[in-house]
């Protein structure tokens, strides 16, 4: 036996060991073999894990007053207005047989939510506002007129948008003065009616329907400088729901179905800038939700499953 055969031999095989595996989705097992159905198969799942994150982010935004860094003082106190987020994303091509190994893109869609946003005071608070406290509420609602988007047809409506409310509360921890800032904590807890992406019944080859409930934590900074509110915020988002994919099996033409939960994490950045015209607020947002490290196992052309996605908000609202 050749020792350096043998020896290049080994070090061949320990390098292929500890090569990663390209990540695998246990539902398209069924379809091993049949390469153009794992394939489709593969892709839908990884696109249905891809989306649903987006519309996490078009639901919950940052700052959850746009604009406000400060507790509204107790009781007596109420904020009632309108939000919109909005932003670009990159989704894959609906029309994608398994034929070819990359997925192509199907480009740019614009998402997000329109939302309206209630805050009530219910404590002051102690010393320098510890501990006061708002109730919040929200109306996320979804338009039901994007394209390949369509909206569960049982869910409560309201023009051309279906809607579900939302709750959480804020806590002031220092209501600060300059160049001391304000600073607050939140909570809500929002959802979505089902929405569904793509429709294999007119033609696409997959499809996926979302149900998302998300989970929002916040930590903002902010100062009143005259006119003007402006600050900086801090996030974390958990995403929950369960999903069912649809695929046109590219052998058979049969219709095949997929039961998938959802579990996202994500954090949000987020600045705001406020201006305060007596009663009427005047706000905007930009922010950033960062990258993640989700694996697919297929290659979409275009598009990076774990880049950060920028977004912006604009709100007014009117404070008593």
């Amino acid at each position: 036996m050749n020792p350096i055969r043998t020896c290049s031999t080994l070090a061949a095989v320990l390098a292929l060991a500890a090569t990663p595996l390209a990540a695998q989705n246990p539902e398209c097992a069924p379809y091993t073999g049949v390469s153009q159905a794992e394939n489709v198969c593969n892709a839908a799942v990884d696109a249905t894990r891809y989306f649903h994150p987006l519309m996490g982010l078009a639901i919950s935004g940052g700052n959850p007053v746009v604009g406000s860094f400060r507790t509204l003082g107790g009781l007596g106190h109420l904020s009632i207005g309108l939000r919109a987020t909005a932003f670009e994303a990159t989704v894959p091509d609906l029309a994608y047989d398994g034929s070819s190994a990359t997925v192509p893109s199907g480009g740019k869609v614009p998402l997000g939510a329109p939302t309206i946003d209630a805050a009530l005071g219910l404590f002051n608070g102690m010393s320098n506002g510890l501990l006061s406290v708002d109730l919040l509420g929200s109306v996320v609602a979804v338009p039901n007129n994007v394209a390949n988007l369509t909206v569960d047809p049982d869910a409560s409506t309201l023009g051309d948008f279906a809607y579900k409310i939302g709750y959480g509360a804020r806590v002031g921890i220092f209501r600060g003065g300059f160049p001391i800032p304000s600073i607050g904590v939140s909570y809500m807890k929002r959802s979505i009616p089902t929405v569904q992406y793509g429709d294999v019944a007119l033609g696409d080859d997959y499809s996926y329907r979302i149900g998302l409930d998300a989970t929002n934590l916040r930590l903002t900074a902010g100062w009143r400088l005259a006119l003007f509110d402006i600050g900086v915020g801090v996030g974390k988002d958990k995403y929950t729901g369960d999903a069912q994919v649809k695929f046109k099996h590219p052998i058979t033409l049969a219709t095949e179905t997929i039961d998938i939960s959802l579990d996202n994490s994500r954090t949000t950045l987020f600045a705001d800038l406020g201006i305060n015209l007596g009663p009427l607020k005047v706000a905007g947002e930009v922010g950033l939700q960062t990258k993640d490290d989700l694996n697919t196992t297929s290659d979409f052309q275009g598009i990076d499953v774990n880049e950060g996605l920028k977004y912006a908000s604009v709100g007014v609202r009117f404070q008593f």
